[in-house]
């Protein structure tokens, strides 16, 4: 006869292999890449040049990509790439695709201008309740409790336009800081970081049209350098 012990032994052994389960699934979730993107409208006017873009320098901080505390992800810790190629291949498929510049490739040949800058900042951290990380559990609160999410950070960019032999035209700079409770939309329940990604990337699409405006109205000066 089965004692009690060895049935609480068969029991405990299922109830393990499903919190390891539990525990695999919540990383994954948890952890889904962050990837740096822009939606910039298109561009009032475009800027009659070729443009070459080079890698953004990296000069972030390395604790940007350290969570601040217990509980906190690191988006930028997320991330599948470096930051400088990430950024700087949505800076230049956005600034294509909007026009800004008559054309705009990191392979160009014949450049009128190179495109090149620093990434001083660029962080997000988000703080997603526990219980929404885990699949299974969420969809019962979530009659109860509205899934909410702290998030903070900063994207603090400078472009550079500079003529082939070195000499630069003009310098711009977008900042975008924010610190704030978001309320999660209904994709949460499945991709808990997703609204945290999508804030980031409004301020990354906040400071790049913060530097798009300033090299439209650098327009003249501009022209002038690839004229002389």
């Amino acid at each position: 006869m089965q004692s009690m012990h060895d049935g609480a032994t068969g029991l405990r052994l299922p109830f393990c292999r499903v919190c390891a389960v539990l525990c695999w699934v919540l990383a994954l979730v948890a952890c889904v890449p962050y990837k740096p993107a822009l939606w910039l409208e298109k561009s009032p006017e475009t800027i009659p040049a070729t443009v070459k873009v080079q890698p953004l320098s990296d000069l972030t901080p390395p604790d940007d990509k350290v969570p601040v505390a217990d509980g906190v992800i690191a988006q930028t810790g997320t991330m599948e790439g470096d930051l400088s190629g990430l950024v700087t291949k949505a800076i230049s498929a956005d600034f294509s695709a909007t026009a800004v510049f008559r054309s705009i490739r990191r392979n160009e040949d014949r450049p009128q201008l190179i495109l090149g800058g620093t990434i001083r900042r660029f962080y997000g951290q988000a703080a997603i309740p526990f219980w929404l990380r885990i699949p299974g559990v969420n969809w019962m609160v979530n009659a109860l409790v509205s899934p909410v999410q702290a998030w903070q950070g900063e994207v603090d960019l400078e472009v550079t336009l500079a003529t082939p032999d070195g000499r630069t035209v003009g310098t711009y700079r977008g900042r975008v800081q924010y610190q704030e409770i978001g309320d999660a939309d209904s994709r949460s329940w499945s991709m808990p970081l997703y609204p945290a990604h999508v804030r980031l990337n409004q301020a990354f699409t906040d400071a790049m049209a913060q530097i798009r405006d300033q090299i439209l109205r650098d327009k003249a000066t501009l022209l002038a350098a690839i004229r002389s």
